[in-house]
């Protein structure tokens, strides 16, 4: 099965093939987590989210349209909007203490000064982002760290080209304004 696209296996994944599932799940499982990690900043919901995004993709799988949208679009989407219906049941968002298990991805540098450096980056990053309101996180989290176009990301999100793009200019904003405000406190 692995030499099936995407496409090829939901349609079979419509008529109940596991492997199909299994092949699908091993494709994008990695991606799909990092993504709920980011946004939830921590592993055990991140988990949860992702199981919960599966779940759905199993037993919704006929409401996917072949060549209207990616797949990998479409998996997004579905994250996203249990993140969200999480999010509302919540009606909080984890602070930035909740993001302490992120951790770089790749190799570790053979140069312990190189990493760390690297690491207090991150963890600034991650620091400015729980400040940033939730819609605009996914937002740049999309698009920046996801690699999805702004018409990708609209579609997950739900939103018109424009809106998008206004999001994406209102949390670059807001991260700015968080590093400006940081740096200030830390003079």
């Amino acid at each position: 099965m692995t030499d099936l696209s995407d496409d090829q296996l939901m349609l079979e994944v419509v008529n109940h093939c596991s492997g199909a599932f299994n092949e699908l799940v091993t494709r994008h499982v990695d991606v799909l987590h990092a993504y709920a990690f980011r946004l939830c900043g921590d592993a055990s919901s991140a988990d949860d989210l992702v199981q919960e995004t599966w779940l759905k993709v199993w037993t919704h799988a006929h409401t996917y349209r072949v060549g209207q949208v990616k797949l990998r679009t479409w998996l997004h989407k579905v994250l996203h909007n249990k993140f969200v219906d999480q999010y509302r049941k919540q009606s909080k968002f984890s602070q930035a203490e909740d993001y302490a298990e992120l951790s770089l991805e790749g190799p570790s540098s053979s140069e312990p000064e190189l990493h760390n450096q690297r690491q207090e980056q991150v963890d600034s990053l991650v620091n400015l982002l729980v400040k940033v309101p939730q819609n605009q996180r996914a937002a740049l989290l999309l698009v920046h760290r996801q690699g999805f176009s702004v018409d990708e990301t609209a579609k997950i999100l739900d939103l018109s080209n424009a809106a998008t793009q206004s999001l994406l200019a209102r949390g670059r904003r807001a991260l700015r304004n968080a590093e400006i405000k940081k740096r200030a406190r830390e003079s």
